[in-house]
């Protein structure tokens, strides 16, 4: 259940955001209403870090999202109260993966003396963020544990 909710909430948004790209009126109805440089972002697909970008700049210009919406009849329908709730968790969630995914990408050369620390702030941080919605709840397990699967063991490594 929680995985399909999850994928339908991004899609709806992937809808909206398709939507406007593909509508001159309402394309030009969001740039006269947000700042010239201010763009929705779609997403690729086998890219997480371009749908959290996605995800985080439709919650920050949902207000303009949702007045151009309700303005035409052939819109798509906008996010409902707990959708928006669940998404603005999951990015809590996955925002560790992405400021760390930004420091490795960062560096010409990432050296092995990062990663340990990285995986343990990553680690502390998601386990600490607070959420309400079972979605996120199960979003928050799943990634912790793909987390221990995948990174659990490398403070134990040990040079022979």
């Amino acid at each position: 259940m929680a995985c399909t909710e999850r994928s339908n909430i991004v899609s709806k948004i992937k809808a909206i955001v398709t939507w406007f790209k593909q509508s001159c009126i309402a394309s030009e109805e969001f740039r006269k209403a947000t700042t010239a440089e201010t763009k929705l972002i779609q997403s690729v697909p086998k890219r997480w870090n371009i749908t959290y970008y996605m995800i985080q700049r439709f919650l920050e210009l949902r207000s303009f999202i949702n007045d151009i919406l309700f303005r035409h009849v052939n819109a798509p329908s906008m996010l409902s109260g707990s959708d928006i709730a669940i998404v603005s968790s999951v990015l809590l969630i996955l925002r560790p993966l992405e400021l760390a995914t930004k420091e490795i990408c960062g560096d010409k050369y990432c050296t092995t003396s990062k990663i340990i620390p990285l995986v343990h702030c990553i680690f502390s941080n998601i386990t600490s963020v607070a959420v309400k919605e079972p979605v996120a709840k199960e979003v928050q397990k799943l990634v912790l544990q793909e987390m221990t699967k995948r990174m659990g063991p490398i403070e134990h490594v040990t040079t022979h």
